[in-house]
């Protein structure tokens, strides 16, 4: 029960709460405690979407996702026991990577295979994530990538039109509110293997602002700073992936 836990240090805070460091008394196992404020909440219209992850994480048990422990409430508060994933963030590997020119191959295939086997994960169970970025990828204490934030993430049957994600990693139907589905997910894995390689995002250039942003992800324009580090394997995987009509992208190919 949440009066059984010992806090031992602040982890993050955050617009609508903070996460501590907890563990039962003489316990071996620390956890992540995410405490938000339901005025907070309330006064930004977050309560549905705080409920939205809560019901999501509650149905998803994988090694690569963020593991829901349990939920309590008081009068204030709402709290959320996770999984503490200690390794640090996948952003962090990144701009410290190669001399900050991104990570080897091996090791961006290595990070990208157990992102795509949490977010399959997910899809089978009809959940879109729609928020794929290093800062909600951390990485555990045997190195594996796991998938946090499940802020964003809806159950998804068909379609859904809500604008959200975070700019960069954004696919053209958000943008267009064309309606999306899962095949969001696979431009940003996109997006992140092309990071994870060059240490930039591909529709990003220096001094734009967020509509040319929105127009190069549109247009599909981006190239590749230096195709020679590459297999011609990775090159086909991020073309594959950054396809501008959902139904041309890897991963949404009939069968």
């Amino acid at each position: 029960s949440l009066d059984d836990l010992e806090y031992h240090q602040l982890f993050g805070a955050g617009t609508f709460g903070r996460v501590w460091i907890v563990s039962r008394p003489n316990g071996k196992t620390a956890y992540a405690l995410k405490i938000q404020s339901k005025r907070e909440l309330l006064d930004q219209r977050q309560a549905s979407s705080a409920a939205r992850e809560r019901s999501v994480m509650a149905k998803l048990d994988h090694p690569f996702v963020c593991k829901l422990v349990n939920t309590f409430q008081d009068n204030a508060c709402i709290y959320m026991l996770l999984q503490l994933v200690q390794g640090g963030e996948l952003l962090n590997l990144i701009q410290g990577g190669e001399m900050y020119g991104g990570l080897p191959e091996s090791a961006a295939k290595f990070y990208a295979a157990g992102i795509l086997e949490g977010l399959t994960y997910m899809h089978r169970r009809h959940i879109i994530y729609r928020d794929l970025k290093p800062e909600n990828v951390l990485l555990d204490s045997d190195g594996y990538a796991v998938i946090v934030d499940l802020g964003f993430a809806k159950v998804v049957n068909d379609k859904t039109y809500t604008f959200c994600g975070t700019p960069l990693y954004l696919a053209p139907e958000i943008v267009l509110s064309r309606g999306h589905d899962r095949a969001v997910d696979y431009w940003s894995l996109g997006c992140l293997i092309y990071e994870m390689l060059f240490a930039s995002t591909p529709f990003y250039e220096r001094g734009i602002d967020q509509k040319g942003l929105f127009k190069n992800i549109v247009r599909g324009k981006w190239k590749l700073p230096d195709s020679s580090k590459l297999s011609k394997h990775a090159i086909d995987l991020i073309y594959g992936m950054l396809q501008r009509k959902p139904t041309e992208r890897l991963g949404c190919l009939a069968g």
